[in-house]
């Protein structure tokens, strides 16, 4: 059996049993919803690691040996414009947070290594005009235990620093720090983007489809594609660890291919029930075409972002792997799920059209003895007819109340759009709420507020839709009473093609003479024209991408306002960034030996007369003798040249020269290193991810399309869109090009991992288009 028959008879099948396709996948959902609420908290990390095992991933392994679990390194900053650390009012206010923090107890915070200028006197810990010192400690557990447990430390300064702030300036940063606030900014934009995205993708739906009902069909099928793909990353999960973004790149991704998939299929459907199909023929016809174009749209897309599995990171894996569940989703329910939604909205269109065609049939239509379908002229009385026929009670209400429904929500499509999108805000904040523990729910991915505001609104929607319903039977009432003219056939007939949807008598192409029309028609007879200007479009926005500066990012880039953001400038500018994120030498070997210790206090002597490095700590040692730690201060942010060169000169002059004929494995580690590592990874795994994504899919539009000329058309031109999607980034976040008018921040650098995501799923979407419209004109120029 060929692949168009295995679509169209899917769809038919779909077509011929809805009920039983909207039970199952109303069982997949609640499946996936449990899968969610079960596993996705264990399944998901805020780590950033490696699969492989690079020279800091060995490094880490053996401090993991020697200390248990890493914790990430805190900073609390203190300032103060009145006093300076030589006077007890200073020492007082230091020494009352120190205590809160040991009250939180071992579970938070590694209380040994809780330091502060009065318990060691260290000069480091006071900047030179003695106005300004550090507390810092470790925070206990791992990386995950530990972005669960900032929270309740960050309240903590908070509440001191509410308390003093007339004398005191007092703020906290860190690793873990810093990942909350990225959270937070994370979290902000994609709430941001629901709340603006998803209503205007829904009216932008109403205008295309001509209809509110069946424009948020795509949603639906967007919708579920999430659940399904957030459930199926649970249970991944449960094997492989998966970065926390993944619930973001699903939810992305998944209104995206969700809704062109759906629409795709939609238009279609209709199409072919304008040309007089019924409706089980129209959806096969539509499962033998559009289907089958989804197919292999979305083959392309999954192809493209199996590349994304190679790069050796969690957060890429986690991404492609994301990307891919919902992509297969989005398939899965064009295919199976649509089919069955839309043989519902058609029926329903029936129905009203129905009712339209034949006023005798309803005298009246709401809040009306004579709303219980008694033909016009059957010589019986009203109540008469109650009792010989209550079965027509049961069913008169049942439509009654469908009715008064779809006429409230018609005349309050604000509720529907509002609907949606509380809807999609708490799916797509639950898991990550979720998977951050009871902690950061309270501090603000789930507050209680928010959760508050969507049980208050829920009975606020239900009671304007009352209202709304009283006030408008009570008008068709007075009508009915009043014999006056409803214009029901009108009004009913509207319901049905604006409420519901039109399917029979749509307009298709080929009698639209619209715009598409005109723009099409132009381009085809003038093709070079359109050729060179196209192109040279593309090209000249290209052109910025040749001066990227990739890097990573860091919170050097992370907006004034935040917290940790200021906490690192006056590290920066009073103290050393690197106190928080130190440089890490890592020894194995025999630490007691002569030769060991000699190399130490080599590379300490080499390191004292860099500028770039602060005073080293004190070295631990491993209770067995085998594994030794030198942590040493490095200046500036931990993505920035001046560090990033820093340890580059430590980790290829200094240790070699140091070490030099040593018995011991030297290995650099911290955050620097680790952020090198993944510069290296994404600027090697190009060299995989690239060609493998070009070859997979000219292989597939080979197979597809049965040409050479097409495929290499189609990736020539992709390969035009991601070139130009790079040099608008470069252009308006690393150039500065209008980001005050579209309220943008401005980086120097774009971040190392952005070319690799953006190749992948940029490439897959547009050759997802392409594939569309490819497979719509081959059928046509066949047919012709």
């Amino acid at each position: 059996m060929t692949l168009n028959l295995s679509t169209e008879n899917l769809a038919r099948e779909s077509a011929s049993h809805p009920w039983r396709v909207v039970w199952i996948w109303l069982f997949v959902v609640v499946g996936s919803i449990f899968m969610i609420t079960n596993f996705l908290e264990e399944g998901l990390t805020t780590k950033f690691e490696f699969v492989n095992n690079p020279e800091v991933k060995k490094g880490e392994n053996l401090l993991e040996q020697m200390k248990g679990p890493k914790g990430t390194n805190e900073v609390i900053v203190f300032q103060s414009s009145k006093f300076t650390v030589d006077d007890s009012e200073y020492k007082r206010v230091v020494e009352g947070l120190e205590a809160e923090l040991v009250a939180l107890g071992p579970e938070f915070i590694r209380l040994e290594t809780l330091d502060n200028f009065y318990n060691t006197g260290a000069p480091p810990f006071v900047s030179d005009d003695r106005t300004a010192t550090l507390m810092g400690f470790v925070m206990a557990g791992d990386f995950d235990t530990n972005s669960k447990n900032i929270a309740a430390v960050v309240e903590l300064v908070h509440e001191t620093a509410f308390e003093e702030a007339d004398d005191f300036d007092i703020k906290i940063a860190g690793q873990a720090t810093i990942g909350l606030d990225n959270r937070e900014i994370t979290q902000e934009d994609l709430e941001k983007g629901e709340a603006f995205g998803i209503p205007i993708a829904l009216l932008i739906l109403m205008v295309v489809l001509g209809a509110i009902f069946v424009a948020m069909v795509p949603l639906v099928m967007a919708i579920v594609s999430i659940v399904l793909a957030v459930g199926l990353a649970a249970v991944v999960g449960t094997f492989f660890e998966l970065s926390l973004f993944v619930t973001n790149i699903i939810t992305m991704i998944g209104l995206a291919v969700g809704i062109d998939y759906s629409l795709f299929v939609l238009t279609r459907y209709r199409e072919e029930r304008s040309q007089g199909l019924d409706k089980v023929e129209a959806i096969s016809k539509a499962g033998a075409t559009a289907s089958r174009a989804v197919v292999f749209s979305g083959m392309t897309v999954v192809l493209a972002l199996v590349g994304m599995v190679f790069i050796p990171f969690n957060i890429f894996i986690s991404i492609g792997l994301g990307a891919i569940f919902v992509v297969v989703a989005a398939m899965a329910a064009a295919m199976t799920l649509l089919p069955a939604m839309l043989i519902f909205f058609d029926r329903l269109a029936d129905w009203y059209r129905s009712l339209a065609d034949e006023p005798g049939k309803w005298r009246c239509e709401l809040l009306s003895i004579r709303f219980l379908w008694i033909p016009t002229g059957n010589g019986l009385n009203p109540i008469l007819s109650m009792v010989l026929h209550p079965l027509r009670i049961v069913r008169a209400l049942v439509a009654k109340s469908f009715f008064l429904v779809s006429l409230v929500v018609f005349f309050s499509p604000f509720t529907v759009s509002l609907s949606i999108n509380l809807v999609m805000g708490l799916l797509s904040r639950f898991a990550l709420s979720w998977s951050l523990g009871e902690n950061n729910r309270q501090q603000g991915v789930i507050t209680a507020a928010k959760v508050i505001s969507l049980i208050v609104m829920a009975p606020i929607l239900v009671a304007i839709i009352i209202l709304l319903a009283v006030v408008l039977g009570i008008w068709i009432l007075i009508k009915c009473m009043l014999n006056m003219p409803f214009g029901q056939t009108n009004y009913l007939r509207w319901i049905s093609d604006v409420g519901v949807g039109k399917f029979e008598g749509t307009q298709t192409y080929t009698a639209s003479g619209g715009f598409w029309d005109w723009l099409v028609q132009q381009v085809t007879t003038r093709p070079l024209v359109s050729l060179v200007v196209t192109a040279g479009l593309l090209v000249a926005a290209t052109v910025p991408f040749f001066s990227i500066h990739t890097g990573f990012a860091g919170i050097s880039t992370f907006p004034d306002e935040l917290e940790s953001k200021q906490a690192f400038l006056v590290l920066d500018e009073k103290f050393s960034f690197g106190e928080v994120t130190p440089a890490e030498i890592v020894i194995s070997g025999n630490i007691a030996s002569a030769e060991v210790q000699g190399g130490i206090e080599s590379l300490k002597v080499l390191m004292a007369n860099d500028n770039a490095f602060g005073q080293p700590r004190d070295v631990e040692v491993s209770e067995d003798g085998r594994i030794a730690l030198l942590a040493v201060p490095v200046s500036g942010d931990s993505s920035g040249d001046t560090s990033i060169g820093a340890v580059t000169r430590l980790r290829d002059r200094y240790v070699p020269s140091a070490f030099v004929g040593v018995n011991a494995d030297i290995f650099i580690t911290g955050e620097t290193a680790f952020n090198m590592a993944f510069f290296s990874v994404s600027k090697d795994s190009a060299w995989i991810v690239f060609p493998f994504v070009l070859g997979i899919s000219f292989l597939l539009l080979l197979v597809v399309f049965r040409s050479l000329i097409l495929p290499i058309k189609a990736i020539i031109l992709n390969l035009l869109a991601v070139g130009a999607a790079y040099g608008l980034i470069v252009l308006v976040f690393q150039k500065g090009f209008m980001t005050g008018a579209f309220g943008f921040e401005e980086s120097p650098t774009v971040e190392s991992w952005i070319p690799l995501f953006l190749f992948s799923i940029l490439f897959g979407l547009s050759m997802d288009y392409h594939v569309f419209l490819l497979s719509r004109i081959r059928e046509r120029y066949d047919q012709t």
